[in-house]
C-alpha cells in the first residue's frame, strides 16, 4: 500500500539539510548580490579569477545541486501531502497549510545555517527556484517559468530583495493563470519571495557566498 507520509518524510529530510554541506572546502565569505557581481565574483571576471581558477562561482556544489534539492524536496513534500484525504474543503485547506508550513520551515533552515555572521541570513537563491518549480506537481513549467523570469530579475537589478520581490509578483502573474485566485496562488506567490519577509522580521541582510 503507497504510505504517503513516505515521500513527504524523504522530502523533508532533502530540505533540512543544511546549506554548509554543499560548500566546497573553507575558502569562501558572503556577500550581498552588489558586492558579487561588481567584483567580478559570479560573472568570472574579477581579479581573483584571473589569479585563482578555482575561484569559478559555478564550482561550488551550494550552485548546481540546490536546484536540484530544491525540486525533490518541493516535490515529495507536496506529493505526499496532497494524497492524503481531501474530499471536503476544510480537509484541503488543512493540507495546504501543512504545505505552507512545511515551506517555511525548509526555507528557514536554508537561510539560518548558511551565513557566517549573526546580521546575514543565505539567500536560497538556487534552491527556492528549484522548490517553487516542484511544489505544484504538474504545473512544473509555470514554476520554472517563474524561476527564469526571477533569475533575470536578480541580475537586473543586482538586488536580492528586489529580485525576491519580482519573482513574488512573476508568481502572481504566471500562478493566477494555473491555480486561480485564493490559497494556493498566495501560497505559491508568498514561497516564491519568502527571504524578503523573513529578512525584516530577522533584521538581517541576505548574502550568497563567494570565493574569498
Amino acid at each position: 500500500m503507497y504510505q504517503p507520509w513516505l515521500p513527504y518524510a524523504i522530502g523533508m529530510f532533502l530540505g533540512l539539510l543544511p546549506p554548509r554541506l554543499f560548500y566546497s572546502g573553507t575558502q569562501w565569505r558572503h556577500a550581498t548580490l552588489v558586492d558579487a557581481t561588481t567584483t567580478g565574483h559570479l560573472s568570472g571576471s574579477g581579479r581573483h579569477h584571473t589569479t585563482n581558477g578555482n575561484s569559478k562561482w559555478w564550482k561550488l556544489p551550494l550552485f548546481w545541486i540546490d536546484p536540484i534539492r530544491g525540486f525533490t524536496a518541493a516535490h515529495l513534500v507536496a506529493s505526499g501531502l496532497y494524497r492524503l484525504p481531501g474530499e471536503t474543503t476544510e480537509q484541503f485547506l488543512v493540507i495546504l497549510v501543512a504545505i505552507a508550513f512545511s515551506s517555511f520551515v525548509i526555507l528557514a533552515v536554508q537561510m539560518e545555517f548558511g551565513h557566517q555572521r549573526s546580521k546575514d541570513l543565505l539567500a536560497p537563491v538556487a534552491f527556492i527556484f528549484g522548490y517553487i518549480t516542484g511544489i505544484h506537481p504538474g504545473s512544473e513549467l509555470m514554476g520554472g517559468s517563474v524561476a527564469v523570469i526571477g533569475l533575470l530579475a536578480f541580475f537586473g537589478s543586482r538586488s536580492l530583495t528586489m529580485g525576491y520581490i519580482a519573482s513574488a509578483m512573476v508568481a502572481c502573474v504566471f500562478g493566477y493563470k494555473t491555480l486561480g485566485l485564493g490559497m494556493s496562488l498566495g501560497m505559491f506567490a508568498l514561497t516564491a519571495g519568502a527571504p524578503v519577509p523573513y529578512a525584516f522580521l530577522r533584521r538581517a541582510r541576505l548574502v550568497v557566498p563567494v570565493r574569498r
